[in-house]
């Protein structure tokens, strides 16, 4: 097998090589994922089935926390991220929180070319955000309400 995208590397099809073999990674492991420890690991298994040199030579994560979730946890884990985002899209819309809903468009389209929620930053990150503007109207509102 010759190296996916014949090793001439861009951002995209780098990206794109390493959706398609977690994907293939989902389909073997979509009831229970690999557990949190062992993503990198059985990605690199499937980098090495490939021949997929510069992914395995560095480790790569999917790049996509939707399919880094599914791959991780399962079914569930990916039933409980998109439950996370769509509650709150949906609560940003009910609210008319113009702030919020732009943020979580941006952190959705950031999530699906990246593992944000794979590391320390991007979980404090989110939480603190996600926090932050469930909470604000609610507490503004009691202010203007008194």
């Amino acid at each position: 097998l010759s190296e996916p995208g014949g090793g001439n590397w861009n951002a995209f099809n780098l990206r794109k090589a390493k959706w398609d073999i977690a994907a293939e990674a989902i389909k073997d492991h979509w009831l229970l994922g690999v557990g949190p420890g062992n993503v990198i690991a059985e990605l690199d298994r499937y980098y090495r089935k490939h021949n997929f040199v510069f992914a395995l030579s560095q480790h790569y994560n999917p790049h996509n926390q939707f399919l880094h979730s599914f791959l991780c946890l399962g079914v569930l884990g990916f039933i409980v991220i998109s439950a996370v985002y769509l509650l709150s899209f949906y609560y940003a819309i009910k609210r008319v929180d113009l702030v919020w809903l732009l943020f979580m468009l941006g952190f959705t389209f950031f999530s699906m070319s990246e593992s944000t929620l794979a590391v320390n930053k991007g979980i404090v990150f989110f939480t603190f955000f996600a926090s932050f503007f469930s909470y604000l109207p609610q507490k503004v509102s009691s202010y203007f309400n008194e």
